[in-house]
């Protein structure tokens, strides 16, 4: 029997200042930022207010304590 759950939780999201943050293609607003999301390989991606440049990045998110947020760094290579 396989078991339906879709666990979710909050994420703070830590990069550099200048850069507003997506996610599975969403817009979720300038860094830093905290978001809902489900755990599983998220894609974020950087976008500079700047000049539109940027870069996308898998992230795995597992909620390792219930009710705690995980925190994720990002910064383009």
């Amino acid at each position: 029997q396989l078991d339906a759950t879709i666990v979710t939780g909050q994420v703070n999201v830590y990069g550099p200042l200048g850069y507003r943050v997506t996610v599975d293609g969403r817009d979720m607003g300038p860094m830093p930022v905290t978001v809902q999301v489900a755990q599983g390989v998220r894609q974020f991606k950087l976008v500079s207010d700047a000049d539109g440049s940027g870069c996308a990045l898998p992230k795995e998110i597992a909620f390792r304590s219930p009710g705690r947020p995980e925190t994720v760094t990002l910064a383009c290579p």
